[in-house]
């Protein structure tokens, strides 16, 4: 969509009396600054997964993750609605224990874990392993299990998305023989570990890991998602606008918007220009479950918060208004009136090859007993004809009446 300067005036003023004006519905100002204002919106805020079809822009893979379900509302931002947006926690997994300056020995035989199943659910608790009732003789020498060698296993397991999976599914009896000797290499490495070095690797994994974001789906970008920046943020649960039972859930935040004449990523390769905004998002009928995340998300400091969107607010350049009405003649109504339309436009007339299909598909249905006739094949007399002639007229093909 192109992307348009449109006038402003400092104050609201009453230009009914005035002549030559354009109505608003004629000017198209506020339409296509509804237009535009939402497609701006729906790429404000930073991308966090998005998938693509095309081989040239593959889309954007997001980091290691697990997401939850908030459920769906409708989220107000100023004149617009989002219908039904999805709403997601993200939970970033830790460095994995790959990241370490230690480097474990590879073993030469990883049959361990073939020789043996799993038989808990549970990670948070010691695991139990049961030797398979069929007595097997191992290629090489199991490695002893002992509670420090469970601890290690448990805190890998709670950093380590791969050991996770291996472990998840080897407790359900779901693992493959390969995934069980992946699942006994592993744990074989962490066996191998001296003890000197295991300290220092248990603490690198458990580093505080990155707090959960916030991520949107819109349903005009259904297969991207957004994420809602980290501010100074104050949220706030009240009753619903509408009246209606449940609450609404109003969240007041800092973004980095782009300006209302600068162009999108969609129309344009130059980088757009932003200012930092205060914006309001209200998510209408909100889940109690998005809500105490959301309290959680925003933090404890709500005075200091309140205080940095109030200064932010104190800065903010005076208030301009949308000019609804423009003059015959303007540039900018060219520019408004020359905008092809958002849908792709389509004659309703049938063409003669539509008309002769249905023509085969009448005869078709009619055995060929009937032949299917259209308006332009009868002759319609004139009033130079007598009764009789016209009467013969109307059941006759054109060109086969005669005067006589």
């Amino acid at each position: 969509m192109a992307n348009i300067k449109l006038p402003t005036v400092k104050k609201l003023t009453d230009d009914s009396g005035q002549e030559r004006l354009c109505s608003v519905a004629h000017s198209r100002v506020v339409l296509h600054s509804l237009r535009q204002s939402r497609e701006r919106w729906v790429n404000t805020l930073p991308m966090f997964s998005s998938k693509s079809r095309s081989t040239k822009n593959p889309g954007v893979t997001p980091p290691p993750h697990s997401p939850e379900a908030l459920g769906q509302c409708d989220i107000y931002i100023g004149p617009h609605v989002f219908y039904q947006t999805a709403m997601y926690k993200i939970n970033h997994y830790a460095p994995t224990q790959q990241a370490t300056a230690y480097h474990p020995p590879q073993p030469s035989h990883t049959s361990w874990g073939s020789s043996m199943s799993f038989g808990t659910t549970s990670y948070g608790a010691t695991p139990y392993y049961q030797p398979v009732t069929q007595p097997q003789e191992p290629s090489n020498p199991l490695v002893a299990i002992t509670p420090e060698l469970l601890n290690r296993v448990i805190v890998a397991g709670a950093t380590n998305p791969t050991l996770a999976s291996l472990l998840r599914l080897a407790a359900s009896k779901q693992a493959t023989q390969e995934e069980l000797k992946r699942l006994g290499a592993l744990i074989q490495s962490l066996a191998s570990i001296p003890e000197e070095v295991y300290p220092t690797l248990q603490q690198a994994l458990s580093t505080p890991i990155k707090p959960p974001d916030l991520v949107l789906e819109f349903q005009e970008r259904a297969e991207t998602q957004f994420l809602l920046p980290r501010g100074p943020s104050l949220c706030e649960r009240v009753e619903r606008a509408s009246g209606d039972p449940g609450h609404d859930v109003l969240l007041t935040t800092c973004l980095r918007v782009p300006k209302a004449g600068a162009p999108t990523p969609s129309d344009a390769q130059a980088p757009a220009k932003e200012t930092e905004d205060v914006i309001t998002f209200r998510f209408a009928n909100a889940s109690l479950e998005f809500w105490l995340f959301l309290s959680s998300w925003v933090g404890d400091l709500a005075e200091e918060n309140q205080k940095i969107i109030e200064r932010k607010l104190a800065k903010l350049p005076a208030r301009r208004y949308l000019k609804h009405r423009l003059p015959e003649g303007d540039e900018t109504l060219t520019q408004l009136r020359n905008i092809p339309p958002p849908f792709s436009m389509k004659s309703i007339q049938p063409s003669k090859s539509s008309e002769a299909a249905a023509r085969r598909r009448h005869t078709q249905l009619s055995g060929g007993r009937t032949k299917s006739r259209t308006a332009s094949s009868f002759y319609i007399p004139g009033p130079e004809h007598t009764p009789e002639q016209r009467k013969r007229a109307l059941k006759l093909p054109q060109g086969q009446i005669t005067n006589a």
